[in-house]
C-alpha cells in the first residue's frame, strides 16, 4: 500500500553530488511524510536509477522506472541533457516529470506540455538575474593591448583572453594562431 516514485539521477560522475543532494532531500521529505501517515494512509517509496549524467542511460532507467517499475511519476533529474531525453519519453508514456533539475527551453514549450511541472526557473530567467557577473578588462599600452573577458551565466562559463601587438612600422609581425577559445565542457571537471 505505497506510492512508488522514482528518480533517474548522477548518482556517480561529474555532477554526482547535485544527484546525491537531490535524492538525500526528496528521502528527508519522504520520511517526514510517511512519519504523519503518508498521504491518504499510503506510504511513499523512492526507487533511484543512476545515469552518471549520461543521455542514454538515462532513458534505459526511464524505461525501467516507468515499464517495470511502473513508478507514478519521475522526479528531481538532474541536468538539461538528461532532460532532453527524460521529458519526451515521459509525456509519450504519459507520466508524471516533476521538478527536473534544468532550466532548458525543452522543458518549458507552450503550450505546455501536459506531463512536465518545472520547480526551477528557466535558464533566461537566470541568465537575466546573473548577467551583472560579466566583465571585460583591457590594458591599451602605446606598443601592446591586452584584453580579458569572464562572463558566468546559468549554461556556461566563457571567458577570453587576447594578447596583441599594434601597428609598429618599423616591427614585422608574423600571425600565428590568433585566438585561443576556451569553456568548460560538460561533465569536465577542468578547462579545455
Amino acid at each position: 500500500n505505497e506510492i512508488v516514485l522514482g528518480t533517474s539521477t548522477a548518482y556517480s560522475g561529474s555532477n554526482r553530488d547535485l544527484g546525491r543532494n537531490m535524492v538525500a532531500g526528496m528521502r528527508a521529505c519522504f520520511e517526514r511524510v510517511n512519519a504523519s501517515g503518508g498521504v491518504h494512509g499510503r506510504s511513499l517509496r523512492l526507487v533511484v536509477l543512476d545515469d552518471g549524467y549520461e543521455p542514454e542511460r538515462t532513458l534505459k532507467n526511464m524505461r525501467e522506472l516507468i515499464e517495470e517499475r511502473e513508478v507514478f511519476a519521475v522526479l528531481g533529474n538532474v541536468g538539461t541533457p538528461t532532460a532532453m531525453v527524460a521529458a519526451p519519453y515521459a509525456v509519450q508514456q504519459k507520466r508524471l516529470f516533476f521538478a527536473p533539475l534544468s532550466g532548458a527551453e525543452i522543458l518549458r514549450r507552450f503550450p505546455p506540455d501536459r506531463y512536465v511541472f518545472n520547480y526551477r526557473a528557466s535558464y533566461d530567467i537566470e541568465r537575466g538575474a546573473l548577467i551583472n557577473q560579466s566583465w571585460n578588462l583591457a590594458r591599451d599600452l602605446h606598443c601592446w593591448q591586452l584584453k580579458f573577458s569572464r562572463t558566468v551565466n546559468a549554461v556556461d562559463s566563457q571567458f577570453g583572453f587576447i594578447i596583441s601587438l599594434k601597428s609598429i612600422p618599423d616591427i614585422k609581425v608574423t600571425r600565428g594562431k590568433e585566438d585561443l577559445v576556451g569553456g568548460y565542457g560538460r561533465g569536465s571537471g577542468g578547462i579545455f
